[in-house]
């Protein structure tokens, strides 16, 4: 996948639940980069529990197949304690959205690894 076909997401804020366009949770982000692959995946809700959401996320990620680290996979990461999901790309980056970066950012995938879940594609 071309940076030019993502630099439209760069910078987009971050909203929990958001599934975009005008703001994206990390979810709302892998849906998006899916999306534009060709690929429609289901949508999942939201929830206010971190256990129950762990939980959803953990129990839809068996709609997926579990794959290699490569590009289009999408990389499942435990974070202080809670799940998260970004989108690989070529050349050793990730493109994902959360609260701390405030939005939609591109980084290197590399020091995500030790905290790599597993990793699924539809």
């Amino acid at each position: 996948m071309a940076e030019l076909e993502y630099a439209d997401l760069i910078g987009v804020p971050f909203k929990k639940a958001a599934r975009g366009p005008d703001s994206f949770d990390c979810y709302g982000l892998v849906r998006e980069m899916c999306r534009r692959a060709g690929k429609d995946v289901p949508n999942y809700p939201t929830h206010s529990s971190l256990e129950t959401e762990n939980a959803q996320i953990l129990s839809g990620m068996e709609e997926w197949k579990p794959t290699t680290e490569k590009p289009g996979a999408v990389a499942v990461f435990r974070v202080m304690g809670k799940l998260h999901v970004g989108y690989i790309l070529p050349y050793g980056k990730m493109i994902h959205a959360w609260e701390r970066s405030g939005g939609v950012i591109v980084e290197l995938f590399e020091p995500w690894k030790r905290r790599v879940v597993g990793y699924y594609e539809y």
